[in-house]
């Protein structure tokens, strides 16, 4: 019999679409899924926009994913739970939703992981108004409440400094939450690595990086902006995304890498840095086998 490989689409704006494949032939539409392989979720209001950023698999084989969901100025970060015939978990959330409303801005929520309890991690941003975003990390109880014994009333924030700042991966292991974001200098000029590492009960582990996290970059002038990470096989993180070269208005592909405890890898690039030499940007990365990868595309 043919392993059955689920791979989700992205929910689009009004609704949205998701895919998987193949029970019939490997590479085609699984069309005992809902709609010939397809799931076309309806807005959660009339005006209200959708965008699906990263889906988790469970054991069982249900499925999450995390995204937004709002109107313009005034995103939610949200979670929806379907089983596995893609029929949405009413018994998750509210109706099988999770949304934390934010009056105050709109919120981003671009990565969501397991803990090894059972439960659910959602990296982003949680918005206070203006160009004020700090990073945010919401912990979901399985069924997709809050939980309360976790940082702030479910939530861990880290606020690198005064500039917008967003967790784009989280990594997770079995003691600790490593959370990868783009942190901007204020006046939104140039972006930074930042990484922020707490224990599973959401508390910021004062033995990483500086008193818990880092900041890094090439220098005072050199875009790096975030947009991925992995776990290396040795502990260490790697950061893939890209420079945007004032320059020639270019962006070029980035890799950085990290030791465990947070510190730039010497000998690596630049100050654990490297850039590439031809435009492009890398959206993913993944290890294993010894190799490190990075997809995205080429400008």
């Amino acid at each position: 019999m043919t392993p059955r490989l689920n791979l989700l689409g992205l929910v689009l704006s009004i609704g949205g679409a998701i895919g998987l494949l193949p029970a019939q032939e490997p590479g085609t539409l699984d069309t005992d899924f809902q709609n010939g392989g397809t799931l076309l979720l309806a807005p959660f209001e009339s005006t209200s926009f959708e965008n699906a950023q990263d889906v988790l698999v469970l054991d069982d084989g249900s499925i999450v994913y995390c995204g937004v969901a709002g109107s313009v100025g005034n995103f939610e970060a949200t979670v929806m739970k379907l089983d596995i015939d893609g029929n949405v978990d009413a018994s998750f959330g509210t109706d099988g939703v999770f949304m934390d409303d934010n009056d105050l801005a709109s919120d981003q929520a671009y990565d969501i992981e397991q803990l090894p309890d059972g439960r659910i991690v959602v990296g982003g941003a949680m918005g206070y108004g203006g160009s004020d975003y700090v990073a945010a990390l919401w912990c979901l109880l399985p069924d997709g409440t809050l939980d309360p014994d976790f940082g702030v009333d479910g939530r861990f924030q880290y606020e690198f400094d005064a500039g917008e700042e967003y967790i784009r991966e989280v990594l997770v292991t079995d003691t600790y939450i490593t959370m990868v974001a783009t942190v901007a200098v204020p006046g939104f000029n140039y972006d930074r690595i930042g990484l922020v590492q707490c224990t599973h009960d959401g508390t910021l582990d004062a033995y990483f990086g500086v008193d818990g996290a880092i900041i890094h970059t090439v220098d005072a002038t050199t875009d790096v902006t975030v947009r991925a990470g992995t776990r290396l096989e040795d502990g260490g993180i790697g950061v893939a995304g890209y420079n945007y070269s004032f320059t020639d208005n270019n962006e070029y592909p980035m890799i950085a890498m990290f030791d465990a405890l947070g510190y730039p890898v010497e000998g690596f690039g630049t100050g654990g840095i490297s850039f590439g030499t031809e435009p492009g940007i890398y959206f993913a990365m993944a290890t294993g086998a010894g190799r490190i990868y990075a997809g995205g595309r080429a400008s």
